[in-house]
């Protein structure tokens, strides 16, 4: 049984209703701009040496599509890329940057240093212009829901951020379907800037978004940009850190399920000759905008970035869908956030028992 190979340059897809181009693989930077802090606690992270390796080297392949955060290495992951654009003389305008708020802001303090309020957003956001070197964001996210505000309060500050040239194009990441939908919905009633992608988990060991989320980025036209494609590491035999509500990093093992989607995967690896890393991302790729590649190193990326060589065959997609199909229990992103402020309050302060918060 083999797979089709791909001989031409992958097409660009368009990025939901942005209008927006981009490469079918997005260059994940949450392991750009070392910080032993950040690192210890994600247990994640590269060498600046490693990270400009890397990035030189999706350019080379034509890609343009960076992510970020503002707090991905306390704001370093923010510097080096604005750095490594500098440096190497790229034309910021042929690349689409997407950075996201909601996390704890670098460098400020206080009980609203973090969460969706419209303080944090004007404040991160103009952080992140500075870090970045640049003088506007092509896509800014909502990091994390926070279940503290009205939806449509945060679509009116987002679209003060459009019209102010800040910010070109709005997103949105590990939310409710239900309430990306009520967004979108009153921004079209209101002549305001809706959400154009959305970013989540998701992989063959995490399929949570098939219910929702995906049913409705279809029918609103909002790009799928997810992370985590290869399940953390599960995909490849590795093991790999999981957090739970307290935030505390452990090591887990493969469940039963898991291992059931690794060994299909594998199994596919092999006859089509390809490794296993490609063949997850690849049937990610089958299904979504532009999967995020998070990548340590460079021998990594290299790896993972020939998914867009080969097109799985029929057969081989139903095998991987009926292996995975019923995996999680608990869909994305419930999963992931909980249900309210209280069930994820470590995702915005980090586990600082400084400030008493209640919604």
């Amino acid at each position: 049984m083999s797979s089709t190979q791909n001989t031409k340059i992958p097409t660009y897809r368009l990025l939901g209703n942005s209008g927006l181009r981009v490469f079918p693989l997005c260059l994940g930077a949450m392991h750009f701009g070392y910080n032993e802090t950040f690192s210890n606690a994600f247990g994640i992270g590269s060498s600046d040496e490693e990270s400009e390796k890397i990035f030189l080297k999706y350019i080379q392949l034509g890609g343009n599509f960076i992510d970020t955060a503002n707090i991905y290495s306390l704001g370093s992951s923010e510097i080096l890329i604005g750095e490594l654009i500098k440096k190497h003389n790229i034309d910021r305008d042929t690349l689409v940057i997407a950075t996201k708020y909601s996390g704890p802001t670098p460098g400020v303090t206080g009980p609203n240093a973090a969460g969706n309020n419209k303080k944090n957003l004007f404040k991160a956001v103009d952080d992140s212009l500075k870090r970045l070197q640049t003088h506007y964001i092509d896509l800014l996210y909502v990091h994390f829901w926070d279940f503290t505000l009205d939806v449509t309060q945060l679509v009116r500050w987002l679209d003060e951020l459009v019209k102010s040239g800040k910010v070109l194009h709005v997103a949105i990441s590990d939310t409710p379907a239900w309430i990306v939908s009520r967004a979108n919905t009153y921004a079209e009633q209101n002549a305001l800037t809706p959400f154009t992608a959305y970013q989540g988990r998701y992989s063959l060991v995490d399929r949570g978004q098939d219910q929702d989320v995906i049913p409705m980025s279809k029918a609103l036209n909002i790009a799928t940009v997810p992370w985590g494609i290869v399940g953390q590491g599960k995909l490849t035999g590795v093991r790999t850190r999981e957090s739970d509500q307290d935030a505390k990093r452990k090591f887990v093992e493969i469940s039963e399920q898991d291992a059931k989607v690794q060994q299909v995967v594998f199994d596919i690896a092999k006859e089509i000759g390809r490794s296993p890393t490609q063949v997850a991302i690849n049937w990610v790729l089958g299904r979504t905008t532009s999967p995020i590649l998070g990548t340590r190193t460079l021998e990594q990326f290299e790896d993972a970035v020939k998914s867009l060589e080969f097109e799985l065959s029929q057969e081989q997609l139903e095998r991987l869908n009926k292996a995975s199909e019923n995996s999680p229990a608990v869909i994305f992103p419930h999963s992931f956030i909980g249900n309210s402020f209280d069930t994820n309050r470590w995702l915005f302060l980090g586990g600082d028992k400084t400030y008493n918060i209640t919604n």
